[in-house]
Parts: structure tokens; sequence; C-alpha cells
């Protein structure tokens, strides 16, 4: 299929506006950033994502769910953010999308972009199937027969494009567990790798797309970091219990030597 080609004026516009919103961060020696949050469904990235948002030095939409071919995809989603919040003159240090599907995940060409931050997030297999099980059944119909694949998929996934990075000082890896364990431990790691003043806490505040981008279930719009969960148990054969913790424990060990922000 050939590629859909925008009106040379709407291009031109689109560069002019970023132009102008990157001359005002220029100006205040803030250049923006695009973070994005690399994880899977159910593995916490709508609650890192609203923990980001909560900053005023960081501004999103939710899980915009766009697919990242090129650098088109990350001028339209910088556009899409400001129009939203109508911060033409105010633009931000940080803009922020959250990506679960390899389907949508930019090419390692991409990644190793330097004006793009990287945030891996993971979770341990049979609780974010649990999850999957529980919060996306009822509204989508999904059982956890495709949970297994998609696990074992995305954690490979995950694991090559942090191996395959060759900017490591730009990427930072987190594990929902640890997150939930020693929020303040973690938040502080985060703080620090984006260099955010002031700090990020375990409060954050509800937006007019919690709840309708991301995660739909009720427990993010409590508005703080949780541990009072439900757990829902999956059946699954021993084998498959065992091919999920080995590729979960891969890829966090990747992720733990190819991310050094």
């Amino acid at each position: 299929m050939a590629a859909v080609r925008r009106p040379w004026h709407r291009a031109l516009a689109r560069r002019l506006l970023l132009a102008a919103c990157d001359g005002v961060a220029a100006a205040r020696r803030r250049p923006a950033r695009l973070v994005l949050i690399l994880a899977h469904m159910r593995s916490g990235s709508t609650l890192v994502n609203h923990l980001l948002l909560s900053h005023p030095d960081v501004l999103g939409c939710g899980e915009l769910n766009l697919p990242y071919p090129g650098r088109d995809t990350c001028e339209t989603v910088r556009l899409r953010i400001l129009r939203e919040h109508r911060a033409w003159l105010r633009p931000p240090r940080y803009f922020v999308d959250q990506i679960n599907h390899t389907a949508k995940t930019p090419l390692p060409a991409l990644l190793d972009d330097p004006s793009l931050r990287l945030v891996f997030l993971v979770r341990q297999p049979e609780p974010a199937l649990g999850s999957l099980v529980r919060t996306l059944g009822p509204i989508y119909g999904r059982d956890y027969a495709e949970g297994p694949d998609y696990l074992l998929e995305r954690y490979a996934a995950l694991a090559r494009l942090a191996a395959e990075r060759t900017q490591p000082e730009h990427s930072c890896c987190l594990s929902y567990e640890a997150l939930l364990a020693e929020p303040q431990v973690q938040l502080a790691r985060l703080t620090r790798f984006l260099a955010l003043d002031p700090p990020l806490t375990e409060e954050y505040q509800q937006t007019a797309f919690t709840g309708r981008r991301g995660d739909p279930g009720p427990i993010i719009r409590t508005g703080r970091i949780t541990t009072d969960k439900p757990v829902h148990q999956v059946d699954l054969s021993p084998a498959v219990r065992e091919q999920l913790r080995l590729a979960h424990e891969t890829c966090w060990q990747t992720l733990q030597l190819a991310c050094r922000g």
C-alpha cells in the first residue's frame, strides 16, 4: 500500500509549530524530550504514565495506541499532546506515551534518537495474566488462552530492544513488583533518570482520560500507588509456567544489563 502523503502546507505547518515550541523550550534551556514507556499489558504502564503526568514538567494524553514507524509519529504525538493541553506557548520538558504492543513499538534505529528517553517496565507473568483475565476479560471478551503467547513474545521483544540500544544511559528499567514494594526508592530512581525537580511522589492526579486510555480498571482511579489489589489465579500447565518464568527472568536480566539510566 502506498504511503499517505500529507499536503506540503500541512507538513510545513506542523514543522513550524514544533519549531516554535522547540524555540520556546530552548530559550528556557530545557529542550523537550519524548519519554516512551515500553512495557506489556497489565504491567503498571498506565500507573507509571499517571505518576509522570502528575509532574509539572511532563505532559501526555495517556496511551495513544499509535504505531511508531518513524520520526513523523514522534512529531504527531508531540502535536497531539500540545493541542489537547493547549500548551503551544508553554511546552513541557517531557512528553510521554506508553507502548504495550510490538506492532506499535519503534524500530531500534528510532529508539536510539538522543531526544528519546525510554522507561522499560515488566511484571511477573502469572500476576500479569491474572490481571489480564480479571480486568480485560469482561471488557474485551479475552481469556488467558492468548495471554501466555502474548507475554512470551513481548518479553522477548523488550529484551531485544534494550540489548540493541547503543545509548544505554538514555534507558532505565523498572519492575512492577519493586514499584509496589518500595515506591519511594523506585520513584527516586525515575526522578534521577529524568532529572525532575520536584521529585515524583506516590500520589498522582486523575485526568480526563483516566480509565479510558490505558488501564480501564477501577484501581487506577484511586490516585496513588496501592498494593490492595485482588489476585486472580490462572490455571497453567507446569511447562507453560516454566516457559513464562524463564522468559521473564531473561528479559529482566537483559534490561538490568542494558539500561544504565
